[in-house]
């Protein structure tokens, strides 16, 4: 038997990091070698240990999996990915193959299968397809918040960010913020939704206080501005809007 395939984890979910340790613990052909928590971890570990492969999670505190991809690219980082996530949307998937990842598996997922497409990548250099004119959603994400006056550093940016991911995968939640999305966002950062409600709502007043007027204009209407602010759903359903039109201005469809 050859070298064992290398692995590193790189998921907020414990249970999730756990599990596959148990399982893999028992094999000799794939081991973990590391486990992360959010993306800048991810990237330190990376290189730390030289895996093989690491196992993405999309959505992470602190750096997402996405930028982890692009952050890899960058450095001209070998690695093979293999992105597991909740998400299911077209473009998430298309940008995460633009971006390198080999092949892109929703969850939940049977470990058996997982393990196969391990190996098919490691051995086999597989690697999904990924169209000429896709979009980095992340980074049209980042653009948008740039342009409208959200620094980075502050909390409520990347909760705005993973609200948004969250909302295009599933429209309903824009519909239920407090009770859902508040909570989903909180549950990946580990906040209380009440920390991301009144983050997001601190970056919006930023931005509406220190933000290009006509920008702001642009994108939400002058009333906006000479009547109030809009209300964090508004501002998440807009944004989520504004991908979409740059995704299909982007992807030409």
């Amino acid at each position: 038997m050859g070298k064992p395939i290398e692995v590193i984890v790189a998921d907020d979910n414990g249970a999730l990091c756990d599990k596959l340790r148990e399982f893999y613990s028992a094999r000799s052909d794939i081991i973990i070698v590391a486990t992360a928590g959010d993306g800048e971890t991810a990237l330190k570990l990376i290189e730390a240990y030289k895996p093989d492969l690491i196992l993405l999670d999309i959505i992470m505190p602190r750096l997402d999996g996405l930028s982890v991809l692009h952050e890899l690219r960058k450095r001209q980082n070998d690695t093979k990915a293999l992105v597991i996530t909740a998400f299911s949307h077209r473009w998430i998937a298309q940008t995460a193959a633009q971006l390198g990842a080999a092949y892109y598996l929703v969850k939940p997922f049977d470990f058996s299968v997982l393990s196969q497409r391990i190996k098919e990548i490691c051995r086999g250099g597989e690697q999904v397809a990924a169209s000429e004119d896709t979009a980095d959603v992340s980074g049209i994400i980042a653009g948008i918040l740039d342009e409208i006056g959200i620094p980075a550093n502050l909390k409520g940016y990347e909760y705005i960010k993973t609200a948004v991911f969250l909302v295009l995968d599933d429209w309903s939640l824009i519909y239920s913020v407090t009770n859902q999305l508040y909570p989903e966002v909180g549950r990946i950062f580990h906040a209380s939704g009440v920390q991301v409600e009144r983050s997001i709502r601190h970056a919006i007043e930023y931005a509406f206080l220190n933000g290009d007027v006509k920008i702001l204009e642009r994108y939400f209407g002058s009333t906006s501005i000479e009547t109030g602010r809009p209300s964090n759903a508004c501002f998440i359903g807009r944004l989520v809007e504004l991908v979409k039109l740059n995704g299909k201005a982007t992807f030409g469809s």
